[in-house]
């Protein structure tokens, strides 16, 4: 069973934080119910699952600062852009490129374009 092996392996690498109870289980069969707890600075997080023949308890769990932007909702930038965003140490700058059958815009937008002999502007608006 693959999904017993992927707990198995998760429960492996987090042994120090987790705990589960085989005995007093009573969840119904052929059900799984997983829920994750942040704590309010999304430092760690708690995972409790539920399954027809164990729950199981992984507690504490350091959250590391590459991994927050994927785990909260920013009105403005995706998830992607706050992730590269961390990961580049906010270095990453949205790019547009512009070739003889495609143009990608700054936002990542790929349009088919036909390109005649001679010279051409791509530009952006930004109004202040």
């Amino acid at each position: 069973n693959y999904t017993y092996k992927a707990y198995s392996f998760i429960r492996q690498l987090a042994y120090a934080y987790h705990s589960e109870d085989l005995v007093s289980n009573r969840n119904p069969s052929k059900q799984l119910n997983f829920e994750v707890k942040l704590s309010p600075k999304l430092r760690y997080v708690n995972v409790s699952l539920d399954a027809p023949l164990l729950s199981a308890q992984f507690n504490n769990i350091w959250v590391h600062p590459n991994v927050e932007p994927l785990l909260t909702v920013h009105p403005e930038y995706s998830t992607a852009e706050r992730f590269l965003q961390v990961a580049t140490q906010k270095q990453y700058l949205p790019t547009c490129v512009v070739d003889k059958n495609f143009a990608q815009t700054f936002d990542n937008n790929t349009y088919p374009v036909r390109l005649g002999k001679c010279w051409h502007v791509m530009f952006q608006e930004a109004p202040k």
